[in-house]
């Protein structure tokens, strides 16, 4: 067995071992322990599997959900496979939870001036202001709207949306995996959002053209701060300006720069 097959069985094993006797399973892990590449590469995929599942198990059900399934048994006609798409109520538990998120956001930070239109009342943005309300939204219970292979798949959904999408990974966030990405609207901007995972590390990356800051970081500087209780990394490259924040507040980002 090649690595190339190994991965393609590991890709279809289920995360807590239930398929670990199957003689394919069997064979893939044993290529995995002695290939070290692919082992990294089955590390990463645990990892992120780990973390959609924690993300996916904190939308409650709704309280009905039950009583829909008991009534649907009466049902005759057939429904597409499960993994040909994902349960409506967990569609739209998601589509809620990242609703309300943004909304709340955005009602906290696009406050128009009164008497003149919300297109020329937008006020001024510091990169310190992208930092605080980024956070912001992490803390609110921030959903990503797109699930992704990896950075490459994330770039392209987000150039679909003419959302900053020329998203450059510094060394220190080498090995990095992309999972997810998001658009969102920031005071009448377009910030991209992506989802990484780096060493059991869940951090949220977002993107801004630097020229649609009033003031940003100099070139080379990478800032440290805590906002909102979440660990936080801010620099500019090339033309853009980056946000790194911590899924939660005991995801310290600052190590991954050797800061303490």
């Amino acid at each position: 067995m090649d690595s190339q097959q190994a991965r393609l069985i590991l890709s279809c094993r289920r995360p807590r071992g239930q398929d670990d006797a199957d003689p394919a399973i069997r064979e893939a892990l044993e290529a995995a322990r002695r290939d070290p590449e692919l082992a990294a590469w089955l590390e990463r995929e645990q990892e992120i599997d780990a973390l959609l599942g924690a993300k996916l198990s904190a939308l409650p059900a709704p309280p009905d959900l039950r009583t829909e399934i008991l009534a649907g048994q009466t049902l005759v006609r057939p429904a597409p496979a499960f993994w040909q798409r994902p349960p409506a109520w967990l569609a739209a538990a998601a589509c809620l939870v990242l609703g309300l998120g943004v909304a709340l956001w955005m009602k906290r930070t696009d406050a128009a001036v009164p008497g003149v239109p919300l297109a020329t009342a937008l006020p001024p943005a510091t990169f310190s202001d992208m930092r605080k309300d980024v956070a912001g939204l992490v803390l609110s219970g921030f959903q990503p709207q797109n699930f992704t292979p990896g950075l490459d798949a994330a770039r392209e959904i987000l150039a679909g949306q003419q959302a900053p999408s020329q998203i450059e990974l510094p060394p220190f966030l080498g090995g990095a995996t992309a999972y997810a990405c998001s658009v969102i609207e920031w005071r009448g901007r377009k910030v991209a959002g992506v989802c990484l995972v780096k060493e059991g590390r869940s951090m949220h990356l977002f993107v801004l053209p630097k020229s649609q800051l009033d003031a940003v970081p100099g070139d080379g500087e990478i800032l440290t701060a805590q906002a909102g209780g979440l660990s936080t990394l801010a620099w500019n490259a090339a033309d853009s300006f980056y946000v790194l924040v911590g899924d939660t507040p005991d995801v310290d980002v600052r190590p991954l720069i050797g800061g303490t």
